[in-house]
């Protein structure tokens, strides 16, 4: 069944409870040395479920700008964008359950020898080092077409010589704000039952 808007924000409705209460009670009891850890693995659940449902409905919807995309490079796609938006949205400074949820998804989803978990771990902050650089030059004009523009020419397979079309921009930019949203309504939650995210 086609997504459409409808579907999109029932989709994003739907996803509000992404930590739930019981998982906060067991983290608030945690030592301060495992609770990081277990956020990286909390954090890397919902990432991952966010992920595979956009990508399951993107490429199920009839119209949609991403049909063709291979599957498998879609969702990592929007994996590591999804890891760009828990940086910008739920860590502070020093980082340390961002950091965790990356190392998740790597051991996760790639081989994860020590000098591959490196070279894989350069290429998602090179992802979001140009997804910064997008984000903060469009603060200026209000629109976030120049990152959109950039997330889904990788979605698309990274060949800046074919433009993506217009509706990817849309999908890409309102998937990115509900997420944000999302993941500070987590952030919210977890300061409410005194747990703090670093």
């Amino acid at each position: 069944m086609p997504m459409g808007i409808a579907g999109f924000l029932n989709w994003i409705l739907d996803r509000k409870e992404t930590i739930r209460k019981e998982q906060l009670l067991k983290l608030r009891e945690l030592p301060e040395a495992r609770l990081q850890a277990e956020m990286g693995v909390v954090l890397h659940d919902v990432c991952v479920r966010h992920a595979a449902g956009f990508v399951k409905e993107e490429l199920s919807r009839g119209a949609s700008p991403f049909r063709g995309v291979e599957r498998t490079a879609f969702f990592h796609e929007i994996m590591i964008l999804n890891l760009w938006i828990l940086d910008k949205t739920l860590a502070e400074k020093d980082k340390a359950v961002v950091s965790e949820v990356c190392r998740n998804y790597i051991r996760y989803f790639h081989v994860a020898d020590g000098q591959r978990e490196d070279h894989a771990l350069n290429s998602i902050f090179e992802k979001h080092r140009v997804y910064y650089e997008e984000w903060d030059e469009v603060k200026v004009t209000g629109r976030h077409d120049k990152f959109g523009f950039k997330v889904a020419e990788l979605v698309m397979g990274g060949n800046s010589g074919n433009a993506p079309p217009e509706q990817a921009l849309f999908w890409i930019i309102s998937y990115t704000e509900s997420a944000m949203k999302v993941f500070r309504n987590i952030r919210k939650k977890c300061l409410a039952n005194g747990i703090r995210i670093r």
